[in-house]
């Protein structure tokens, strides 16, 4: 197992603190990791991307979680618009009234930046008021970013709020380099962009250093998406100068910024062979390490390529991968039954015409498909279409015939769901089918760039463990929105993995080239 840090997996905390007793409780389940801050904490931690505020599923997934021996969720204030941290708050509640001692073990991580939902709106409130935060990054419509003392000041108590916390123990600056990619694209010159990058970098490390010393605050870091990257690359953000200003400010020794965030996975493995810091000298998880700053890698299972969203899963086939003719058949149908829709009931109903109209519009997945189901790029857009466009579309348009349904109405709204339902699993298992060999060839790669043989291994399970047996590696933050996702993050711990070096990591770059 992978050996961080000069300190090896957990096996008894010769301290007593809350997360090593957590630890101690579950150390034949999940791996733990003693930390130079002085906590143990999982290799495994809950990400809370898309997991909200009343989802019964997402609950029971943390929970689950929590019971199994995970001890770090990372969330952030602009997941679900502050769902997602009610969520973490509302879990943690419900443990602490049942009085079963977990919350005390628990690393809580939150990130601050976003200025979007009720946050873009009340930023905007303040400059009609003429009170406005100072350093807002209007980076384009809906999505505004700031890193201001005033801002950070502000988030952090509601993020307390949500959580249900008077101390969080980690906050970070959520990719702070979007301040780098407005002033690119704005044509300021990299001098001054750097200048003033690391500036406002500075403010929000004073500030937090203040928080710390508040009480309100434990640690504090930054998640970047380009710490592993390109280091002339204008979006770059320097590691090694972000612990350098950390340390002016609060002490060589006696600072705080002691954790780093960023995406790490098969395909994008920057952060163990990219040598950017000391003079291109070392990589960013060597800086971490010497710096004694602990890495939580995203998106180990979502890589992002040039030709799109890779996901590192294999896809189950619910089925045997259907003929055409039946695929094709089953989509007919459900364009078949929109028909009767639009001929049928549409016309008896009240709407205005507009509003008729984009009913029309949102409640047609089998035209849609009927044109583009063969287009997709592979399961993994697919999946983005039918999750972020069709299903969110119909939704809408099936809640509003709800109201005013009559029976007629509610028998083809089930029918329709049906019909709906068989014609996305008919897709899902043809993506399915045409990824399958992809995966089996990333898994051959695999096997010859660690020497043993993984081909009966799911290949989310390598994913994670690879990342986690990675030295200066700390913590791998899976997306567990399910329960059996959890199941899936137990098993990779148990899973036999040699540690992998920059040397093995060389190695698995050759996975990129399957896609």
């Amino acid at each position: 197992m992978a050996d961080n840090f000069n300190n090896k997996i957990f096996k008894k905390a010769m301290n007593k603190t809350p997360t090593s007793k957590y630890a101690e409780r579950f150390k034949d389940t999940m791996e733990y990791r003693e930390w130079p801050t002085g906590e143990t904490v999982s290799t495994i931690g809950f990400g809370c991307y898309r997991v909200q505020a009343g989802n019964e599923t997402h609950e029971a997934a943390l929970k689950k979680a929590l019971q199994s021996g995970i001890n770090l969720i990372d969330t952030s204030t602009n997941y679900g618009d502050g769902k997602s941290e009610e969520l973490v708050g509302k879990v943690l509640k419900d443990f602490e009234n049942a009085q079963k001692r977990i919350t005390d073990g628990v690393m809580i991580v939150t990130k601050v930046g976003y200025v979007q939902g009720q946050n873009l709106h009340t930023a905007k409130q303040r400059e009609f008021e003429n009170n406005a935060y100072e350093d807002m990054v209007k980076y384009g419509e809906g999505i505004w970013h700031c890193i201001h003392p005033d801002f950070l000041k502000d988030q952090i108590t509601e993020s307390l709020k949500r959580l249900q916390l008077e101390k969080v123990d980690v906050v970070l600056l959520h990719n702070p380099e979007y301040y780098l990619e407005w002033a690119s694209k704005n044509d300021v010159n990299m001098t001054d962009m750097q200048l003033e990058f690391y500036r406002r970098i500075t403010l929000a490390f004073e500030y937090l250093e203040k928080e710390v010393k508040n009480g309100r605050i434990k640690y504090y870091g930054i998640s970047s998406n380009t710490f592993p990257g390109w280091q002339g690359n204008q979006k770059f953000v320097s590691l090694e100068k972000c612990w350098h200003i950390a340390r002016e400010i609060g002490g060589r020794t006696t600072h705080h910024f002691k954790v780093a965030q960023m995406p790490f996975n098969l395909l994008e493995h920057g952060a163990p062979t990219e040598l950017n810091q000391d003079n291109r000298l070392k990589t960013v998880l060597d800086l971490a390490r010497e710096a004694q700053i602990m890495v939580l890698i995203n998106r180990p299972l979502n890589a992002i390529t040039e030709d799109g969203l890779v996901r590192l899963a294999d896809h189950k086939v619910n089925v045997q991968a259907p003929d055409i003719d039946v695929l094709r058949s089953s989509i007919q149908n459900l364009v078949k039954l929109e028909g009767v829709f639009y001929s049928e009931h549409l016309p008896k109903l009240e709407f205005h015409p507009q509003d008729g109209a984009r009913i029309r519009e949102y409640l047609a997945p089998g035209a849609e498909l009927e044109r583009h189901w063969k287009s997709f790029k592979g399961i993994e857009h697919w999946h983005d279409v039918r999750d972020n466009v069709l299903k969110p579309k119909y939704a809408v348009a099936l809640d509003a015939l709800t109201h005013n349904a009559t029976e007629s109405l509610n028998s083809w709204i089930n029918q329709f769901l049906k019909q709906t339902d068989e014609v996305f699993k008919n897709v899902d298992n043809y993506y399915a089918a045409e990824a399958a060999p992809r995966n089996q060839k990333m898994k051959q790669c695999i096997t010859e760039a660690i020497g043993k043989d993984v081909s009966e291994i799911p290949l989310s399970q390598l994913a994670v463990g690879l990342l986690k047996n990675t030295p200066g590696v700390a913590c791998v933050l899976v997306g567990a929105r399910r329960e059996e996702y959890v199941d899936d993050v137990l098993e990779a711990v148990g899973n036999d993995l040699p540690e992998c070096f920059k040397e093995e990591w060389v190695k698995l770059a050759q996975v990129a080239g399957v896609v």
